[in-house]
């Protein structure tokens, strides 16, 4: 058996060990978002850094939930707080205004994952809700304001990027993108509607980008430091 570790391109730090006798390739994320591959001691590294890669929507959605540890008092999104209700006889959660209230029959225990399951089950419903009520509308209004024209729009829970367009000028906003800073925003949305004009990544397509967002390449550069999960407001607060 032998150790080593490879940094995988748009993953990060990647734990594998090869072992005699194994005959297929493992995959698991650790409670602390580690990633970890086992595999048969004849493959290639090169095999297993094609197999994590296929798998990269899986280990991000993994490691967003691995690295969610909510508390009583959290805020999230753009206004919104999270509220815990300990020995509560209610069950469902409540919105009600920027509080979003979760009942618990007993203790609440931040390690418990069937816990943090509940609370992050509310919190995207919340979330989808902002999203819609402030994403959509944000697209449209900027599209309108730069002559940018699109087909059709929607809030999807991704997690393998912040936003995307395809050749049928179709554009999906991630959920997640409504607890970024709005200038993170904007520069999503005129990002994906620059797509509308180049389906690429030409020397067209970012002088395109440049003249609507020219502060894109500072605000690009911090966006590569995170990825599409629940984030605790404070992550973006001065």
């Amino acid at each position: 058996m032998s150790r080593s570790i490879l940094d995988v391109p748009t993953i990060g730090l990647v734990s594998v060990t090869k072992k005699r006798g194994q005959k297929t390739m493992r995959l698991r994320v650790t409670a602390k978002g580690e990633i970890q591959v086992s595999m048969p001691w004849i493959l290639p590294k090169a095999q297993a850094v094609n197999f994590i890669l296929s798998k990269r929507d899986w280990i991000l959605e993994q490691q967003a939930e691995t690295s969610f540890v909510p508390y009583n008092g959290m805020l999230f999104g753009r206004t919104q707080q999270l509220i815990i209700r300990e020995n509560s006889d209610q069950s469902r959660p409540k919105q009600d205004g920027r509080y979003l209230i979760v009942h618990f029959a007993g203790t609440y225990e931040r390690t418990n994952p069937e816990h943090v399951k509940t609370i992050q089950k509310a919190i995207m419903k919340s979330l989808r809700v902002e999203a819609e009520k402030i994403l959509l509308p944000r697209l449209r209004e900027l599209a309108d304001l730069y002559g940018f024209s699109y087909k059709s729009s929607a809030i999807k829970q991704v997690v393998g990027r912040w936003g995307s367009c395809d050749s049928n000028k179709h554009i999906v906003l991630s959920i997640y993108l409504i607890q970024l800073p709005i200038e993170y925003i904007d520069y999503v949305i005129i990002h994906e509607l620059t797509h509308t004009q180049h389906m690429n990544h030409s020397a067209d397509f970012w002088e395109t980008v440049a003249e609507f967002c020219p502060e894109y390449k500072v605000t690009r550069k911090k966006m590569k430091q995170l990825r599409p999960r629940i984030y605790d407001a404070k992550t973006f607060m001065a």
